[in-house]
């Protein structure tokens, strides 16, 4: 990578100068490579053909010791080989294929053993690293008497091999010089005018002055470069010329803007002013406003109050004297006087209980939401609680389903439920068997409560006005009430952000869903 990194920073003389030597190179030791391929070819080729033709001798004189049994005889023949200094060792195997007689060089005596093998093996040469084997078939017409074993060494292969490095080297050094030397005065022809051409884009870099050329030089590549080259640069000195043109009116242009804006700016300045001089003004009517309401929030605890007090007081006179006429006068008063009296009694209960719904009602508004984590499981068992004396010896079921904690204010949520689970129990008193349902589930990643009834249900055409202040869909001589319940429900539920809506069908009993804190409520 370093080796590349440099040659890519060479000058382009040095480039083709290196480029055309390489190639020569390369050329020339491809060619010898190939020549040297050629000549370990025949090296081998007429080895093998000598070690046969010596072989066969061998096995011909060999034929008679191994009929008439002579291993001196056959020792005598193979010591004849000594005469080849090649010849590391040879062997004669009998027809059993066992040594017969062996032959070793002097210098090799010591290894005969190892180096001999046990056996013959298939007739053939054979090259083994720095040695080669030759096994030769000794037959006597048609019958097979025994094998010729020679082992010769490679030293004559691997001094001529030497040479021809040598040479090869010799060779390649010679003509690396000489196209050294060639193209680096050839190369001139081609990187003279690229030489130019750089010289002349560094001086168009440098002074940005576009109106030099470069000598023509050939009609080859290189002069349609030139070429090219010159009149890219005439192109650039009028689009040059042009754009001070278009520079000195954007200047005026630009003046013109700049004053422009500064008009734009004073006015904007003056705009600002005035808006805040109509958002001082707008603090002091909101500052009054809050004032105002604040009066009103006094005033409508004030009358709160009023009503709390100076209502329920009559009413519980009206309560009271109606009692103490029934139990002290009771002897007196024919019967349908005491009917009427009752009902003055039950009118003043149920206009205290609407004067009770209708201040918490109000108050529900002005009640400050404090959220934290509820369990409705836990509220929802303590209102069972306090509604199981309304069940007397009815048969009704009560299945909890599963209520996930959320955050709510614990006080409006109990509510919440004791309004629905009130309204529950008093609508399933006509069934046999009544069956309230409470539980939870998830829809759109909103957990949505319920409450599920069998009571009488009602006339969907009516829910519109299910949850308004003072809208029942029974009559108060069926069903008790104020008819401000579920308005007080709808009210909590939206404070928390949530909503709720109903299901129902006449005689089929009701269900009503709510949300809190919109889509998630999990804690």
């Amino acid at each position: 990578m370093l080796v590349r990194h440099r040659f890519i920073n060479l000058s382009i003389r040095w480039k083709l100068s290196l480029i055309t030597t390489l190639v020569s190179v390369v050329s020339l030791f491809l060619a010898c490579g190939a020549f040297l391929a050629y000549e370990m070819l025949m090296f081998r080729h007429t080895t093998t053909e000598k070690a046969s033709a010596l072989a066969r001798v061998v096995a011909a004189n060999c034929r008679a010791a191994l009929t008439f049994d002579d291993p001196q005889d056959a020792a005598d023949t193979l010591e004849s080989l000594s005469a080849e200094r090649h010849i590391i060792c040879a062997a004669l195997y009998s027809q059993d294929r066992q040594v017969f007689a062996t032959y070793c060089r002097p210098d090799r005596a010591s290894e005969a053993e190892a180096l001999i093998p046990p056996a013959p093996e298939p007739e053939g040469m054979l090259f083994r690293g720095a040695h080669g084997e030759l096994f030769q078939r000794v037959s006597f017409h048609g019958e097979e008497l025994g094998t010729v074993y020679i082992r010769s060494d490679l030293e004559e292969m691997h001094s001529r091999l030497r040479r021809y490095l040598g040479i090869t080297v010799l060779v390649l050094l010679a003509s690396a010089a000489v196209a050294l030397v060639l193209s680096t005065r050839l190369q001139q022809v081609i990187s003279k005018p690229l030489l130019q051409l750089s010289d002349t884009a560094r001086l168009v870099s440098e002074q940005k002055d576009y109106s030099v050329r470069v000598a023509p030089y050939s009609r080859d590549e290189i002069g349609v470069l030139i070429e090219g080259f010159n009149e890219m640069l005439a192109q650039i000195q009028e689009r040059d010329a042009a754009l001070l043109e278009s520079q000195e009116e954007l200047e005026h242009r630009v003046e013109l803007r700049t004053q422009e804006l500064q008009q734009e700016i004073a006015e904007r300045k003056r705009a600002q002013d005035e808006v805040h001089q109509l958002n001082a003004q707008l603090e002091e009517r909101v500052a009054q406003r809050t004032a105002e309401l604040e009066a009103a929030n006094k005033e409508l605890e004030a009358f709160s109050y009023s009503i709390s007090h100076d209502l329920n007081a009559p009413l519980r006179a009206m309560d009271g004297y109606s009692r103490i006429i029934l139990e002290e006068y009771a002897g007196e008063i024919p019967e349908e006087g005491r009917r009427y009296l009752e009902l003055v009694r039950a009118n003043a209960n149920q206009m205290g209980e609407l004067i009770h719904d209708l201040l918490a009602f109000s108050r529900l508004s002005r009640q400050p939401l404090q959220k934290e984590a509820v369990a409705p499981r836990v509220i929802v068992e303590e209102v069972l609680a306090e509604l199981e004396l309304q069940r007397g010896d009815r048969k009704l079921v009560v299945q909890v389903g599963e209520l996930p904690t959320c955050r709510a204010s614990s006080a409006l949520l109990r509510q919440v439920y004791a309004n629905l689970l009130g309204n529950a129990f008093k609508y399933t008193r006509a069934r046999e068997e009544a069956v309230i349902e409470i539980g939870s589930q998830e829809e759109d990643g909103s957990t949505v409560y319920y409450v599920k009834d069998n009571g009488v249900g009602f006339d969907m055409r009516y829910a519109h006005k299910l949850f308004g202040v003072f809208q029942r869909l029974h009559r108060a001589e069926e069903y008790e009430g104020t008819g401000v319940g579920l308005a007080i429900v709808q009210r909590i539920v939206h404070r928390h952000g949530g909503r709720i809506w109903a299901e129902a069908e006449r005689n089929r009993g009701a269900a009503f869903y709510f949300t809190l804190e919109g889509s998630k409520n999990h804690v």
